[in-house]
């Protein structure tokens, strides 16, 4: 009786190790290999931009693509960057940091002209429902700034090691060192709320280690 108490209980050790161990492997941050943004303007946003004179372009790698045919919509794909200290993410609680190639250029061309840019985009991602969209603004020295933050909940897939997050609406952030505040200032705008859905659509699409 003694043995067989005895074989169970190794057994429930060493089952309950292996479950241990197993835990943070499954939950670990891995490199992202490869991928792509896909941002939506929002057609209020550039019915304001429009209204004041502003423009929009892409900085490549990203790519813009205008689509008439419901509207004006202003759709930009951003790579993903993955150098060798490039993009992480931990599909576990889903976090991490996703840089990207490329950037948005704005240019009010009745004032000026006036322009500036957000480059070195980053989306982080704190959490299922808690992103960040940071960017250098400006021309150098250019300044990091939080330009937009999504607090929604996108739908997340995962097939092998493709991941995608779609959904994610970001707005503007509020005071001096926001997105809406850098528009405003370096455009000559006078309208730019911070509470304004810049990118209505944004979905991100990559692959992990």
């Amino acid at each position: 009786m003694y043995s067989r108490s005895r074989s169970i209980l190794l057994i429930l050790v060493v089952a309950l190790a292996l479950l241990i161990f197993a835990v943070p492997a499954q939950a670990a941050t891995v490199k992202v290999v490869k991928g792509n943004t896909q941002m939506n303007l929002d057609m209020n946003v550039v019915k304001n931009l429009v209204g004041q004179n502003v423009v929009v372009d892409d900085i490549s790698p990203a790519t813009l693509t205008v689509n008439w045919t419901s509207g004006i919509n202003w759709f930009f794909n951003v790579p993903i960057y993955t150098g060798s200290t490039g993009s992480t993410y931990n599909w576990g609680n889903k976090t991490g940091t996703l840089y990207h190639n490329g950037g948005i250029r704005f240019a009010n061309v009745f004032v000026g002209p006036k322009q500036t840019r957000f480059q070195g985009l980053r989306v982080i991602a704190t959490g299922p429902h808690t992103y960040t969209l940071s960017a250098a603004v400006g021309t150098a020295p250019a300044v990091r700034l939080n330009i937009a933050t999504a607090t929604n909940t996108p739908t997340f897939s995962k097939s092998g090691r493709k991941c995608s997050i779609q959904g994610l609406q970001f707005r503007l952030t509020a005071g001096p060192l926001g997105g809406a505040q850098a528009l405003k200032d370096q455009l000559g705008l006078a309208t730019l709320p911070s509470t304004t859905i810049v990118f209505f659509d944004t979905d991100l699409f990559f692959t992990l280690k």
